[in-house]
């Protein structure tokens, strides 16, 4: 009888080697997607050179659906835009908030279709609590720069669209948005990413480089141009940056998790 408790016991104790390991694997890989799709679409109708008739549109449905990412972050849209993005895609994209952007003495800026023109955000799963409004700083041109920021218990998701009249005035707009979301986000712990079209590139080696405006403890990625993804309390998965052909932007699509 002792021979035979001793040999299960040690069979017991083998069969613990095995499962450990894989209990161990299942558990430290147990994290959440926090996926983020950048797009500029140039849908205005007043910027002639990139604008394709509202094509884009269509051409951000495919790239939402191919890559199923949990945030979708939009520059230069239409207010109506939003809705018409989601009629094409799965209907877990339950929330969307959009910002317009005002003009300077009063007003917003609008399409030529009439709408309100701006930034927005596409969220799969419920939206929440949403703020924003234009930077302190302003080039000298009519429209005013905005953010959009939705804050959920444990993460915080931002989209911008920067000057393209200034260098000078898109890098104290980064600044002034890195402070936002490093007080408003990474300081509480919250899974924090920013999101957008910078009009700041990386590497240029001068008094801009979108670089030097990345917030303490936040990394960044990039489309190798303008568009800029900041993230912090986040792991980085892969970088991803997608041809378009109804815009003058690629799409950047940033794979996160949060452990």
């Amino acid at each position: 009888m002792n021979v035979l408790r001793t040999v299960f016991l040690r069979a017991l104790a083998a069969l613990a080697l095995l499962v450990s390991p894989l209990a161990f694997s299942a558990t430290a890989h147990a994290a959440t997607p926090m996926d983020v799709l950048q797009m500029n679409l140039c849908n205005s109708g007043k910027a002639t050179h990139c604008y394709k008739g509202g094509s884009a549109i269509y051409e951000a449905q495919v790239r939402i659906n191919e890559n199923l990412p949990q945030f979708v972050t939009l520059n230069e849209i239409c207010e109506g835009d939003l809705n018409r993005i989601r009629a094409g895609i799965p209907a877990s994209y339950e929330a969307s908030d959009f910002r317009a952007a005002p003009h300077k003495d009063g007003g917003f800026v609008t399409c030529t279709n009439g709408e309100r023109y701006g930034i927005g955000m596409i969220i799969k799963g419920p939206g929440s609590v949403s703020f924003g409004g234009p930077y302190e700083l302003q080039d000298k041109t009519d429209e005013r720069r905005v953010r959009l920021c939705v804050d959920w218990t444990s993460k915080m998701v931002c989209v911008t669209h920067l000057s393209s009249d200034s260098p000078g005035v898109a890098f104290h707009q980064c600044e002034e948005l890195g402070l936002i979301a490093s007080r408003d986000g990474e300081q509480e712990g919250k899974a924090t990413v920013v999101a957008g079209d910078f009009n700041l590139k990386y590497g240029v080696y001068g008094q801009y480089d979108v670089q030097d405006c990345v917030p303490d403890r936040f990394f960044r990625k990039g489309d190798g141009d303008v568009q800029h993804v900041f993230a912090a309390n986040v792991n980085f998965v892969s970088k991803t940056v997608i041809p378009m052909a109804h815009t003058d932007h690629p799409a950047l699509l940033i794979k996160l998790q949060r452990p």
